[in-house]
């Protein structure tokens, strides 16, 4: 009786081990592919080729391929520098991480990141590294139409333009046609430093009999802009059919230099603005560097700064500083 039941044990253990090894020929045959498919994230170095200086293509590879496959998130992470000569287009579902200290070094005049909608990009730094760069280093671009019903955010990344040209723009939204867009976009823990502008927010009238473009309601939280000549533009009419209005700025930090024209250029509405400006003794001008364009209407300003500072060509747009009451004209 022992005799049988050892027998059937030595079999059964025969069964399962040989059921076991085909079904591992059968994942190792199935190609490197179909295991990726079942990560979380795509390793951004896995296409990387180390014998390449320019990374742009393999790290762009990554991004195409964590959208075919549906995974989605692309990390390139470790304390090192990936040279690109070419940008990078951030598609729709893709969430590319950084490390903490990864960074980018950008060789050459190029858009650096175009983000399409529902895309995320956070840590690392981006540094400039070629005197000619004019370009912009994150660029929102109207026609993915941002809406609330995606998550697009960039958070914890650092923008350096290192050459000291104070050349190209830090982050720029721009809606150039009708029913072009950029809304409820999250933009989080932010250092811009030395560029000619340090964030751009932009609507163009759409010359059409309908339609309008816009670039409204965004979010900007806990941003410090250094070194700029103009550290903070929006540019629209004061409404539709091209406007720039409900965007909120708080937590603002703007460290001037001898350099820096404007800190503040406002067209649009109900935008909101609160911050420290430090240093404006630096400014080696005596034009104000605060401005309220002739198309703004029902701004605020909650700062540091004295109306010496703040010149108001629009319409019931008020500014605040401690001590004060604040003014509406």
């Amino acid at each position: 009786m022992n005799a049988k039941v050892l027998i059937i044990a030595a079999i059964l253990v025969l069964l399962i081990g040989a059921f076991s090894y085909f079904q591992l020929s059968e994942v190792t045959s199935s190609g490197e592919a179909e295991k990726v498919e079942h990560q979380w994230y795509i390793e951004a170095n896995d296409f990387i080729e180390e014998s390449d200086n320019d990374k742009s293509k393999g790290l762009q590879e990554a991004i195409d391929f964590a959208v075919d496959s549906n995974i989605g998130k692309v990390k390139l992470l470790g304390n090192a520098t990936f040279t690109l000569n070419s940008g990078l287009l951030l598609k729709e579902g893709v969430a590319l991480e950084l490390g903490e200290n990864t960074r980018l070094s950008v060789e050459g005049d190029f858009r650096v990141i175009e983000m399409e909608e529902n895309s995320s990009l956070s840590n690392g730094f981006i540094e400039i590294n070629t005197e000619e760069f004019s370009s912009e280093v994150i660029y929102l671009d109207g026609r993915s139409q941002f809406w609330s019903w995606g998550k697009t955010k960039v958070e914890n990344v650092a923008l350096i333009n290192t050459t000291g040209t104070n050349q190209g723009i830090g982050l720029s939204l721009h809606s150039r046609e009708a029913d072009h867009y950029v809304s409820f976009v999250n933009f989080n823990n932010i250092n811009i430093v030395g560029f000619e502008t340090g964030i751009r927010l932009q609507a163009d009238n759409p010359d059409e009999e309908e339609g309008y473009s816009w670039v409204n309601g965004n979010r900007f939280h806990n941003i410090t802009l250094d070194s700029c000549v103009y550290c903070i533009e929006l540019n629209s009419s004061v409404t539709i059919p091209d406007e720039v209005t409900g965007n909120s700025f708080q937590g603002l930090q703007v460290q001037l230099s001898d350099i820096t024209e404007k800190v503040l250029s406002i067209s649009g509405s109900d935008n909101r603005f609160e911050g420290v400006i430090w240093d404006v003794h630096l400014i080696e001008h005596e034009e104000a560097v605060i401005e309220f364009t002739q198309d703004s209407y029902q701004n605020k300003l909650s700062s540091n700064m004295r109306d010496g500072y703040i010149e108001d060509n629009g319409e019931s747009n008020y500014s605040i500083s401690p001590g004060e009451s604040g003014d509406t004209n």
